[in-house]
């Protein structure tokens, strides 16, 4: 499964607003396979495994995932182990869960002889990511399943048809660990309360951004998407949901020369993304000296003009 990365409209899209996300290229996979003892789920990569039959503090969402993923999967055998192989950083708002809860659905049933319908999988996936985010948007999971590009809105769901006028390229990096989306969206429902008013303004402000940047990126403009993420961006920061290290990631891109930039994700820390014109070499090689660990993600049309990941796109191809 891939990682994923939101372009517009992160915090606003769960009090209705729609939001833009896209697929990244990393990945993350579960491989399945018999074992001699009771279930168990091990990821190396995180330096971590657990056991069902043994209680484990350190490890508890992780294990309540993974019993719950057997659990929505009857006729799944317990004597396995699922081997978790990940790039994708934990807590930093690139979809690390999202793509451990769709993974993990669709490894059990495979293991299973399970055929899932779509609306199966994505339903499965919903549940395991509550264990994660408490009560998520459905965004992150559904881009994740779909690799591609969507647009979410809360009450209509994934729509995989976003218009595209052009290749846009984004350099995306992360800015440490962002504590906990949960915590982060607790806190924003928390601050909305004092200042309803303000707040539902602000909100249907990025509702605005986000229906403009679906035009902007339908015509290629690349120079009005940046300006959009740097406005969307102005928003989050009025939110609450920046931080300084975050702030500094983006002055580091901008001044390389990206025409826009913006947080990804609950913000706090994790992710932000840079839009570059056609040459991203200068933002990566600012955000490099300046600490951080940057890679491009490219957003190219396909055939009918529809956006997909370009990388994604190659290997799916191939």
């Amino acid at each position: 499964m891939t990682g994923k990365a939101i372009l517009f409209g992160e915090h606003a899209v769960v009090y209705g607003v729609p939001a833009i996300a896209i697929p990244i290229d990393r990945h993350l996979s579960v491989e399945v396979i018999g074992s001699g003892h009771g279930p168990e789920l091990a990821a190396d990569c995180w330096k971590v495994a657990v056991r069902l039959d043994v209680e484990q503090p350190d490890a508890r969402a992780l294990q309540q995932a993974f019993g719950l993923a057997l659990d929505l999967t009857p006729r799944c055998p317990h004597r396995i182990i699922a081997r978790v192989d990940s790039e994708i950083p934990r807590s930093a708002g690139l979809g690390s869960s999202a793509a451990l809860s769709v993974a993990l659905v669709r490894a059990l049933a495979g293991y299973a002889g399970e055929s899932l319908a779509p609306d199966e999988e994505l339903s499965r996936a919903a549940e395991i990511e509550k264990i994660f985010h408490a009560n998520p948007s459905g965004i992150d999971h559904s881009v994740v399943a779909i690799g591609r590009p969507i647009v979410f809105r809360k009450q209509g769901g994934a729509e995989a048809g976003v218009d595209l006028g052009r290749i846009f390229k984004l350099v995306i990096a992360t800015a440490g660990s962002h504590g906990g989306t949960a915590a982060r969206v607790q806190a924003l429902a928390r601050r909305r309360q004092s200042m309803a008013e303000l707040y539902q303004n602000a909100f249907a402000a990025i509702g605005q951004v986000v229906e403009r940047a679906l035009l902007a990126l339908k015509k290629g403009d690349a120079a009005e998407v940046g300006a959009l993420m740097d406005f969307n961006q102005g928003l989050l920061n009025a939110l609450g949901v920046s931080s300084p290290e975050l702030e500094r990631g983006l002055g580091v891109a901008r001044e390389a020369g990206a025409l826009g930039a913006k947080l990804s994700g609950a913000g706090g820390g994790g992710a932000f993304l840079a839009l570059c014109d056609d040459d991203p070499q200068p933002v990566l090689r600012a955000l490099r000296g300046a600490g951080f660990e940057p890679f491009v993600t490219t957003l190219a049309p396909d055939g009918q003009g529809k956006a997909l990941i370009e990388e994604i796109g190659q290997a799916a191809r191939r």
